[in-house]
């Protein structure tokens, strides 16, 4: 995992960097962080970063304007802003950030924000057209059951598979998945908006898909919609 932190100030680099290197040395995993004191030195930086800590007011640069230039680079980048201001809360939701985290840092916040963080990251293998399709399972924005066979549109390519709906309810156990109708799954990560029987993804370039929302189901997924969008914050 390739990790970002740009703030500048040293103290909360600092911080954020013992809390992320401990975490990663108690999971046991491999990981590189680069430090950065202002968005002109991370954009000057040419390197592809998995993950990537923003603060959001940064001299001419901030961490909105960062962000959208990692994305650049990698399209899959999990972003996290870190401020003590509400007022970008907007803006951080266009870039699609996963995590809007306030200062002073909670460490058990943040651990469970990496926690979703790495979740988001797990890959899925699966057959379609006789061919072997790995993808994260973050990528895919929904699935649903056509003419006995499910369709799984990701944020890429549309692939038609023999797995039944219920195959992909249990291998797509994130949290981020919830089941509004019995033929539809939908990555709530995705999602701008809904209403009392639809819900609308965005996702590629600027495509959308609507899934329906059954009325048996509806309190139940807009329960795990706001929880979704809390985390966010």
């Amino acid at each position: 995992m390739r990790i970002a932190i740009c703030d500048d100030n040293q103290a909360m680099r600092t911080q954020i960097k013992d809390y992320i290197s401990l975490y990663f040395e108690q999971k046991h995993l491999e990981y590189s962080i680069s430090v950065f004191s202002s968005g002109e030195e991370l954009t000057t930086e040419i390197r592809i970063f998995d993950l990537a800590f923003l603060d959001i007011e940064m001299g001419k640069i901030g961490g909105i304007e960062s962000g959208y230039w990692l994305k650049e680079q990698n399209p899959n980048i999990v972003l996290f802003i870190i401020t003590a201001f509400d007022n970008y809360l907007d803006d951080a939701f266009d870039l699609n950030v996963f995590r809007y985290l306030q200062k002073p840092i909670q460490k058990n916040r943040l651990y469970k924000s990496l926690d979703a963080a790495l979740e988001r990251n797990r890959k899925i293998s699966f057959k379609s057209d006789n061919e072997i399709i790995t993808i994260s399972a973050q990528d895919i924005v929904c699935a649903f059951a056509q003419s006995g066979k499910t369709v799984i549109i990701s944020d890429k390519k549309t692939y038609y598979t023999n797995y039944t709906l219920n195959f992909w309810k249990e291998n797509l156990y994130e949290s981020f998945f919830s089941q509004p109708h019995n033929s539809y799954l939908v990555n709530l990560n995705y999602a701008i908006r809904f209403g009392k029987n639809f819900v609308t993804l965005k996702y590629g370039n600027n495509q959308t898909v609507t899934a329906d929302i059954s009325q048996r189901k509806y309190y139940q997924f807009q329960r795990e919609f706001f929880k979704v969008m809390e985390r966010r914050k």
